[in-house]
């Protein structure tokens, strides 16, 4: 039943934006007080059943589908309001604005200019007001963000939310110019401004990582993302909530923590922004690279606060409390001591979620402390296991976005394989055997959770760290029996001791910068485990693991998904048809201004890069890039074509090289880079490279010519088989792609010189050969510079790669 409701919410939520409801429905799906009737319907279906379950009646089982009928369609019902009341609050296109900026938790990240870290918030603004400044984009806004006054906008005319969350964002290479945002660390939890905000739609483009902003956004209750321009005075607000105190109080520790920064080095500082982050789940002060190591180590999860950490802190204040009253044993004639202790920990567990910024693994946990807490007051017959579904289906009733992060899943999934792990009984032997077997038994634990969340990591990731299964064996015991409870003890003496407190950080600190040492450099090679096999390995994946987790099923039920799966990869990785056409691929990147174009078939694998204008390329980025092509099966390149000259490109190869294997190098221009056990080759017109009936030849680049204008290497590949061409490119017209491709031609040209010379010098087609009318393409960049009558000669369709 479960499963069902929450296949029903995912479908809901994919299908909403494609639906139109009538204005009746939406009316009443928006009205504040549709929740609280949606919810009153479902306690009372809900009990009607418990109550048919327990009563002798004639139809019973068709009542029971009846009831659960109706908690499927209330469900839907509340996934369309949460669409709808969301929708209600989000704009179309960008706006000037000001509005009063409301404060009520800490901020993602710090503005700091020393670092170059941005500054990221989420806050709630009202008194939205549309300025008469045009609605620039961000170069002109960036340039000239208080210009002249545009009498084309009508602001009278502009209809704004009367209230908006939204991601604030301030860069300080971007904003250099712009002093006065040093002010927006001042905004902190029970605060508020009066802003000047550039705030854009979400946009609904994924990157080319696989991240969905949209989809994050909207988990985060964020209707838009927000440029602050500028920053009037900040003031003091009156919230006397619980949980915005509790953010202050958040907000004091991250400044703690903060003091003195820049005299730490960047180990040290790391090293602290971890120890702040298990006390708090503040990551705000944790680098990219700390990001990236405990993600490569297989234990990101532990930078969360999850129902580890909840549970310690509870642990730790019903254990105080419990002395405390012993004190006192008139108490428990009242109330027995297992009471006491359960309804301390449910309440220290929820004060507790509140202050780290209740994240779906402490909600859980709550919730499931809350449950367990009920069940037993009650007597009631309910195993751990439905707890932990009904559980699952209130978080979705109260958010039903919340099916729409990583957390919920990743966190309900561990939960559900510790509760099915079948571990075997240690006997009484002597110690040096009950070591091993404890040690055994630990690490078929790790291998049973590792299997387990293998499909949900690979979905959500793309990819998987084998280094995972080896490093949690010690650093879940190192992180909960020693750092954690140093943390958590530490956070709660603060309040009376600081100088103890800030000794007992100092000594966490100096394990986890050990750790970090350690683990930077135990952990080489490359351990991420990609799928190249799609959406059907996955789903066999989940298949073979489901026997796993019921034992209502054999668990000989997983051959047979195995048994697919394992003839999948070896038939993309052992076994390719000679026959088979060579695949053309576009891989979408994050940079505008950079083209690249893979060419797959059988064992050979070219990587075309294209230069339109980079102003800078990140690690980041890169990364990316090479994540794609292991997802894609690629292990080494047969060659790599850069096919403009610059540095950025020199540096983007130079990476790739040091992750893949490369066997040669064709470089536009005049530079040289000398790579190990690489052929260098300068990419001139003329040059060919034919193997299994592929033929790749430089159509133009001309080096010997001293004129950076026609250096540019324009690449035309040919195949007697045809290509396939793996994903769709953004079509110059509504002509439909050729069916039958053998030809295709990879333009970077950047100046218009490029096809002029190659015009004077090729005038001869004949000794080119010429594939059938209408079978070649022309790929092309946006930033490229075409030549129709170039195209006319090839007869080629012409294709844009943006």
């Amino acid at each position: 039943m479960s499963v069902i409701v929450i296949g029903l919410v995912l479908g809901v939520l994919a299908l909403m934006p494609s639906i139109r409801l009538g204005d009746t429905l939406e009316a009443w799906l928006s009205a504040p007080s549709s929740f609280g009737w949606l919810s009153f319907d479902l306690v009372f279906i809900v009990l009607m059943t418990v109550w048919v379950q327990r009563c002798r009646c004639i139809s019973k089982a068709l009542i029971i589908c009846a009831c659960g009928l109706v908690i499927g369609l209330l469900f839907v019902l509340r996934s369309m309001m949460a669409y709808v009341q969301f929708e209600q609050h989000t704009i179309s296109q960008s706006h000037t604005v000001t509005a009063i900026t409301d404060v009520s938790e800490i901020s993602d990240s710090i503005y700091d200019p020393v670092s170059e870290s941005a500054y990221r918030q989420k806050v709630t603004i009202t008194d939205i007001r549309p300025t008469n400044r045009p609605q620039a984009t961000n170069a002109t806004i960036s340039a000239n963000p208080f210009g002249e006054i545009s009498e084309s906008v009508a602001s009278d005319a502009i209809e704004l939310p009367n209230s908006m969350n939204v991601l604030l964002s301030a860069s300080p290479r971007r904003d250099q110019n712009n002093p006065a945002l040093a002010q927006l660390n001042n905004l902190i939890p029970n605060t508020s401004a009066k802003l000047t905000l550039l705030i854009e739609p979400i946009s609904t483009q994924k990157s080319a990582s696989g991240f969905d902003s949209n989809v994050w956004l909207r988990t985060r209750d964020i209707h838009a993302t927000a440029r602050v321009l500028s920053v009037d005075q900040i003031e003091s607000a009156d919230d006397y909530r619980i949980s915005t105190r509790l953010q202050g109080l958040r907000q004091r520790l991250r400044a703690h923590f903060y003091e003195d920064w820049h005299d730490y080095d960047i180990f040290n500082q790391q090293a602290r922004a971890v120890t702040l982050s298990l006390l708090t789940g503040d990551r705000s002060l944790i680098s990219r690279q700390t990001k990236d190591l405990y993600q490569l180590a297989g234990i990101s999860h532990l930078l969360a606060i999850s129902g580890m950490h909840v549970l310690f802190l509870a642990l730790i204040l019903a254990g105080l409390t419990s002395w405390l009253l012993d004190k006192f044993p008139k108490v428990y004639g009242a109330v027995s001591r297992k009471q006491i202790r359960l309804i301390i920990m449910v309440a220290a567990s929820l004060i507790y979620a509140t202050f780290t910024g209740f994240d779906v693994p402490a909600v859980r946990t709550v919730y499931m402390l809350g449950a367990v807490a009920l069940a037993r007051y009650f007597v009631l017959p309910v195993s751990n296991l439905s707890l932990l579904f009904i559980v699952a289906l209130i978080m979705t009733w109260l958010d039903p976005y919340v099916l729409w992060q990583a957390g919920f899943w990743l966190s309900f999934v561990a939960v559900l394989l510790l509760m099915r792990y079948e571990s075997t009984p240690i006997q009484e032997v002597t110690t040096a055997t009950r070591i091993w077997q404890k040690a055994k038994s630990a690490t078929a634990l790790q291998l049973w959770l590792f299997i387990g969340m293998l499909p949900v990591s690979i979905l959500f990731f793309g990819k998987v760290s084998l280094w995972g299964v080896l490093v949690n064996l010690f650093a879940i015991g190192l992180f909960g029996s020693i750092i954690l409870p140093i943390n958590l003890l530490a956070g709660v003496i603060y309040a009376i001791s600081p100088s103890l407190a800030d000794g007992l950080w100092s000594l966490s600190s100096w394990i986890l910068l050990k750790l970090h040492t350690a683990l930077e450099f135990g952990l080489v090679g490359d351990s991420w485990l990609y799928v190249p096999f799609g959406m059907l390995g996955l789903v066999l994946a989940v298949l073979a693991i489901l026997p796993m987790l019921s034992k209502a099923l054999p668990k000989s039920a997983a051959i047979i998904p195995l048994s697919v799966l394992l003839m999948l990869l070896m038939n993309g990785h052992f076994y390719t048809p000679k026959d088979a056409k060579p695949t053309a691929k576009v891989i979408k990147t994050d940079n505008q201004a950079l083209q690249v174009v893979l060419i797959q078939h059988q064992s050979h694998s070219w990587l075309l890069l294209a230069d339109f204008g980079i102003k800078s390329l990140p690690d980041g980025q890169i990364d990316v890039l090479i994540d794609e092509l292991k997802r894609l099966g690629v292990r080494n390149l047969t060659g790599v074509v850069a096919q403009n000259s610059g540095q950025a490109l020199t540096k983007l190869t130079a990476a790739i090289h040091a992750r893949l294997p490369i066997e040669r190098y064709w470089r536009a221009g005049q530079g040289v880079l000398k790579l190990a056990n690489v052929i260098d080759e300068p990419c001139q017109a003329g040059q060919i490279h034919q193997y299994d009936g592929v033929s790749i030849r430089m159509l133009t680049g001309w080096q010997q010519i001293n004129d950076v204008a026609v250096w540019d290497c324009a690449i035309e590949i040919s195949s007697e088989l045809g290509f396939n061409i793996d994903q769709p490119m953004e079509a110059e017209s509504d002509e439909l792609l050729p069916s039958d491709i053998k030809q295709i031609i990879v333009n970077a040209a950047t100046h218009e010189d490029v096809w002029h010379l190659w015009r004077l010098l090729c005038v001869d087609m004949d000794i080119m050969p010429r594939p059938e009318a209408g079978a070649s393409l022309w790929l092309s960049h946006a930033f490229a510079k075409d030549d129709a009558d170039v195209m006319v000669d090839f007869e080629a369709t012409l294709w844009r790669a943006r």
